[in-house]
Protein backbone atom coordinates (compact mmCIF):
# COMPACT_ATOMS: atom_id res chain seq x y z
CA UNK A 1 0.00 0.00 0.00
CA UNK A 2 3.03 2.35 1.08
CA UNK A 3 4.70 1.67 -2.21
CA UNK A 4 1.39 2.60 -4.40
CA UNK A 5 1.14 5.68 -2.79
CA UNK A 6 4.71 6.70 -3.16
CA UNK A 7 4.50 5.81 -6.67
CA UNK A 8 1.33 8.27 -7.43
CA UNK A 9 3.06 10.56 -5.48
CA UNK A 10 5.95 10.44 -7.96
CA UNK A 11 3.41 10.72 -10.94
CA UNK A 12 2.15 13.65 -9.29
CA UNK A 13 5.57 15.35 -9.00
CA UNK A 14 6.32 14.83 -12.22
CA UNK A 15 3.12 15.96 -13.51
CA UNK A 16 3.32 19.60 -11.63
CA UNK A 17 7.15 20.03 -12.69
CA UNK A 18 6.26 19.58 -16.56
CA UNK A 19 2.98 22.21 -15.84
CA UNK A 20 5.37 24.37 -14.14
CA UNK A 21 7.53 24.08 -17.01
CA UNK A 22 5.35 24.70 -19.58
CA UNK A 23 3.77 28.14 -17.92
CA UNK A 24 7.60 29.25 -17.32
CA UNK A 25 8.26 29.38 -20.92
CA UNK A 26 5.12 31.17 -22.12
CA UNK A 27 5.60 34.10 -23.92
CA UNK A 28 3.31 36.98 -23.79
CA UNK A 29 0.86 35.98 -27.09
CA UNK A 30 0.55 40.02 -28.29
CA UNK A 31 4.14 39.88 -28.03
CA UNK A 32 4.92 36.54 -30.03
CA UNK A 33 2.46 38.32 -32.78
CA UNK A 34 4.09 41.52 -33.18
CA UNK A 35 7.95 39.31 -33.48
CA UNK A 36 6.48 36.56 -35.88
CA UNK A 37 4.27 39.12 -37.91
CA UNK A 38 7.65 40.90 -38.51
CA UNK A 39 9.55 38.03 -39.38
CA UNK A 40 7.09 36.25 -41.92
CA UNK A 41 6.46 39.25 -43.37
CA UNK A 42 9.69 41.09 -44.34
CA UNK A 43 9.20 40.93 -48.09
CA UNK A 44 5.47 42.71 -47.57
CA UNK A 45 6.80 45.39 -46.24
CA UNK A 46 6.41 49.01 -48.10
CA UNK A 47 8.39 52.14 -47.60
CA UNK A 48 5.61 54.40 -45.63
CA UNK A 49 5.96 58.48 -45.55
CA UNK A 50 7.27 59.62 -42.36
CA UNK A 51 5.54 62.46 -41.16
CA UNK A 52 6.61 64.76 -37.86
CA UNK A 53 7.42 67.91 -36.94
CA UNK A 54 11.26 69.33 -35.58
CA UNK A 55 11.90 72.30 -33.57
CA UNK A 56 15.81 74.30 -32.80
CA UNK A 57 15.36 76.42 -30.13
CA UNK A 58 17.69 79.60 -31.38
CA UNK A 59 19.08 80.98 -28.18
CA UNK A 60 20.01 84.17 -30.28
CA UNK A 61 20.62 86.45 -27.00
CA UNK A 62 18.48 86.57 -23.50
CA UNK A 63 15.85 88.74 -25.81
CA UNK A 64 15.78 86.51 -28.74
CA UNK A 65 15.23 83.04 -28.01
CA UNK A 66 12.45 81.31 -30.35
CA UNK A 67 12.28 78.21 -32.32
CA UNK A 68 12.95 77.18 -36.35
CA UNK A 69 10.44 74.65 -37.12
CA UNK A 70 10.20 72.32 -40.24
CA UNK A 71 7.11 70.31 -40.65
CA UNK A 72 8.11 67.30 -42.90
CA UNK A 73 6.88 64.41 -44.71
CA UNK A 74 9.66 61.60 -46.21
CA UNK A 75 9.84 58.18 -47.70
CA UNK A 76 11.19 56.22 -45.49
CA UNK A 77 11.64 52.34 -44.19
CA UNK A 78 13.67 50.36 -42.16
CA UNK A 79 13.54 47.01 -43.75
CA UNK A 80 13.22 47.63 -47.34
CA UNK A 81 14.50 49.09 -50.35
CA UNK A 82 12.97 52.77 -51.24
CA UNK A 83 11.25 53.13 -54.80
CA UNK A 84 13.28 55.42 -57.65
CA UNK A 85 10.04 57.90 -57.65
CA UNK A 86 10.19 58.01 -53.44
CA UNK A 87 14.27 58.54 -53.96
CA UNK A 88 13.57 61.22 -56.07
CA UNK A 89 11.10 63.12 -54.42
CA UNK A 90 13.85 62.38 -51.12
CA UNK A 91 16.22 63.98 -53.07
CA UNK A 92 14.30 67.06 -54.10
CA UNK A 93 13.48 67.47 -50.60
CA UNK A 94 16.96 67.94 -49.52
CA UNK A 95 17.99 69.67 -52.48
CA UNK A 96 15.65 72.16 -51.59
CA UNK A 97 16.82 72.62 -47.73
CA UNK A 98 20.61 71.93 -48.37
CA UNK A 99 22.96 72.89 -51.07
CA UNK A 100 26.07 71.59 -49.32
CA UNK A 101 23.83 68.33 -48.14
CA UNK A 102 21.24 68.13 -50.93
CA UNK A 103 22.34 63.90 -51.48
CA UNK A 104 22.32 63.17 -47.78
CA UNK A 105 20.11 61.05 -46.47
CA UNK A 106 16.81 61.99 -45.28
CA UNK A 107 16.15 61.30 -41.95
CA UNK A 108 15.10 63.69 -38.80
CA UNK A 109 19.11 64.04 -38.58
CA UNK A 110 19.14 65.99 -41.88
CA UNK A 111 17.33 68.38 -40.64
CA UNK A 112 19.04 68.86 -37.36
CA UNK A 113 22.02 69.54 -39.98
CA UNK A 114 20.03 72.00 -41.59
CA UNK A 115 19.22 73.80 -38.72
CA UNK A 116 23.05 74.14 -37.48
CA UNK A 117 24.33 75.16 -40.21
CA UNK A 118 21.66 77.93 -40.46
CA UNK A 119 23.11 78.57 -36.65
CA UNK A 120 26.70 79.00 -37.72
CA UNK A 121 25.76 81.52 -40.22
CA UNK A 122 24.01 83.43 -38.17
CA UNK A 123 26.65 83.69 -36.09
CA UNK A 124 28.98 83.96 -38.79
CA UNK A 125 27.06 86.81 -40.60
CA UNK A 126 26.60 88.56 -37.48
CA UNK A 127 30.01 88.99 -36.75
CA UNK A 128 31.27 91.55 -39.14
CA UNK A 129 27.88 93.54 -39.04
CA UNK A 130 26.89 97.02 -36.46
CA UNK A 131 23.37 95.93 -36.12
CA UNK A 132 23.41 92.12 -35.33
CA UNK A 133 19.98 90.29 -36.19
CA UNK A 134 18.84 86.83 -35.41
CA UNK A 135 18.19 84.64 -38.20
CA UNK A 136 14.76 82.87 -38.73
CA UNK A 137 13.43 79.87 -40.49
CA UNK A 138 10.53 78.15 -40.95
CA UNK A 139 9.98 75.04 -43.48
CA UNK A 140 7.30 72.91 -44.92
CA UNK A 141 7.17 69.70 -46.68
CA UNK A 142 4.10 67.82 -47.54
CA UNK A 143 3.80 64.47 -50.23
CA UNK A 144 0.64 63.36 -51.73
CA UNK A 145 0.37 59.91 -53.46
CA UNK A 146 -1.34 60.05 -56.52
CA UNK A 147 -2.65 56.99 -59.26
CA UNK A 148 0.52 57.87 -61.29
CA UNK A 149 2.57 60.18 -59.48
CA UNK A 150 3.49 61.40 -56.07
CA UNK A 151 2.95 65.37 -55.90
CA UNK A 152 5.82 67.32 -53.58
CA UNK A 153 4.87 70.70 -52.23
CA UNK A 154 8.20 72.49 -50.33
CA UNK A 155 7.83 75.50 -48.78
CA UNK A 156 10.47 77.76 -46.65
CA UNK A 157 10.82 80.81 -45.03
CA UNK A 158 14.38 82.72 -43.80
CA UNK A 159 14.90 86.09 -42.45
CA UNK A 160 18.58 86.46 -42.97
CA UNK A 161 18.88 90.18 -41.36
CA UNK A 162 18.37 93.08 -43.85
CA UNK A 163 14.80 95.07 -44.89
CA UNK A 164 12.52 91.29 -45.07
CA UNK A 165 12.75 87.70 -45.42
CA UNK A 166 11.92 85.56 -47.88
CA UNK A 167 9.30 83.01 -48.91
CA UNK A 168 10.03 80.24 -51.46
CA UNK A 169 7.26 77.82 -52.90
CA UNK A 170 8.04 74.91 -55.14
CA UNK A 171 5.75 72.25 -56.25
CA UNK A 172 6.56 68.52 -58.09
CA UNK A 173 5.18 65.93 -59.60
CA UNK A 174 7.53 62.74 -59.75
CA UNK A 175 6.14 59.93 -62.08
CA UNK A 176 5.99 56.59 -60.38
CA UNK A 177 6.90 53.93 -62.66
CA UNK A 178 10.18 55.95 -64.00
CA UNK A 179 11.10 58.03 -60.73
CA UNK A 180 11.43 61.00 -63.32
CA UNK A 181 10.54 64.43 -62.77
CA UNK A 182 8.02 65.73 -64.64
CA UNK A 183 7.45 69.07 -66.12
CA UNK A 184 4.98 70.94 -67.82
CA UNK A 185 5.43 69.44 -70.91
CA UNK A 186 4.91 65.96 -69.93
CA UNK A 187 1.10 67.22 -68.92
CA UNK A 188 0.44 69.63 -72.27
CA UNK A 189 0.64 69.52 -76.05
CA UNK A 190 0.32 73.06 -77.13
CA UNK A 191 2.24 75.29 -74.25
CA UNK A 192 2.05 78.93 -76.73
CA UNK A 193 -2.29 78.10 -76.66
CA UNK A 194 -1.79 76.99 -72.64
CA UNK A 195 -0.33 80.30 -72.24
CA UNK A 196 -2.80 82.39 -74.03
CA UNK A 197 -5.42 80.68 -71.80
CA UNK A 198 -3.81 80.87 -68.59
CA UNK A 199 -2.99 84.81 -68.79
CA UNK A 200 -6.60 85.42 -68.76
CA UNK A 201 -7.25 83.62 -65.48
CA UNK A 202 -3.94 84.90 -64.49
CA UNK A 203 -5.42 88.94 -64.76
CA UNK A 204 -8.52 87.80 -63.34
CA UNK A 205 -7.72 86.30 -60.31
CA UNK A 206 -5.17 88.67 -58.89
CA UNK A 207 -6.55 92.12 -60.21
CA UNK A 208 -4.57 92.45 -63.07
CA UNK A 209 -6.65 94.92 -65.72
CA UNK A 210 -7.42 92.91 -69.00
CA UNK A 211 -6.10 96.10 -70.79
CA UNK A 212 -2.15 96.67 -71.59
CA UNK A 213 0.64 94.65 -71.53
CA UNK A 214 1.96 92.66 -68.29
CA UNK A 215 5.35 94.74 -68.78
CA UNK A 216 2.93 98.29 -68.77
CA UNK A 217 1.49 96.87 -65.71
CA UNK A 218 4.31 96.88 -63.55
CA UNK A 219 5.50 93.25 -64.78
CA UNK A 220 9.27 92.16 -65.60
CA UNK A 221 8.34 90.31 -69.03
CA UNK A 222 4.99 89.10 -70.49
CA UNK A 223 3.06 86.19 -69.32
CA UNK A 224 4.73 82.69 -69.48
CA UNK A 225 3.35 79.14 -67.70
CA UNK A 226 6.29 78.37 -65.87
CA UNK A 227 7.13 74.45 -64.08
CA UNK A 228 6.09 74.98 -60.54
CA UNK A 229 2.33 73.74 -61.09
CA UNK A 230 0.43 71.67 -59.02
CA UNK A 231 -3.42 69.79 -59.65
CA UNK A 232 -5.84 70.53 -56.84
CA UNK A 233 -9.40 69.29 -57.10
CA UNK A 234 -10.89 69.92 -60.63
CA UNK A 235 -8.22 72.91 -61.61
CA UNK A 236 -4.43 73.23 -62.35
CA UNK A 237 -2.16 75.72 -60.48
CA UNK A 238 0.40 78.05 -60.84
CA UNK A 239 2.75 79.40 -58.35
CA UNK A 240 5.51 82.59 -58.89
CA UNK A 241 7.70 83.14 -55.96
CA UNK A 242 8.62 86.66 -54.97
CA UNK A 243 11.01 87.92 -57.84
CA UNK A 244 10.39 85.27 -60.42
CA UNK A 245 7.78 87.85 -62.65
CA UNK A 246 8.15 91.14 -60.59
CA UNK A 247 9.63 93.14 -58.32
CA UNK A 248 9.21 91.84 -53.92
CA UNK A 249 7.13 94.47 -52.95
CA UNK A 250 4.40 92.74 -56.00
CA UNK A 251 4.61 89.50 -54.01
CA UNK A 252 3.83 86.11 -55.05
CA UNK A 253 1.14 85.33 -57.29
CA UNK A 254 -1.07 81.78 -57.87
CA UNK A 255 -3.90 80.88 -60.32
CA UNK A 256 -6.02 78.36 -61.14
CA UNK A 257 -7.24 76.72 -65.04
CA UNK A 258 -10.11 74.83 -64.37
CA UNK A 259 -9.63 71.03 -65.99
CA UNK A 260 -12.95 71.23 -68.07
CA UNK A 261 -11.47 74.49 -69.78
CA UNK A 262 -8.09 72.40 -70.96
CA UNK A 263 -9.67 70.17 -72.96
CA UNK A 264 -7.52 69.29 -76.09
CA UNK A 265 -4.93 70.35 -74.07
CA UNK A 266 -4.08 67.95 -71.68
CA UNK A 267 -1.61 64.69 -72.68
CA UNK A 268 -2.06 63.10 -69.11
CA UNK A 269 -4.63 62.36 -66.87
CA UNK A 270 -4.78 65.48 -63.86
Amino acid sequence: MIKQISFLAIIAVQLVSCTSSTSENKVDPTTLGSVDSLKNTNDLVEPGIEKGSLKFRNTFDKENVFDWVINYNFYQCETCELLPYQKKVNSLITGFFSEENKEGKLDQSFFKQVFKAMEKDQKEMNMDTEYPMPFELEGEVEIEELNDRAQLYLQQYVFLGGAHGSTTVEYFQVDKETGKKLVLKDFIANKSKLDRLAERYFRQQNEIPMEGTLIENGFDSEFSCNDNFYFKGDSLYFFYNQYEIACYAMGSFEFGIPVRDLKGLLTRKP
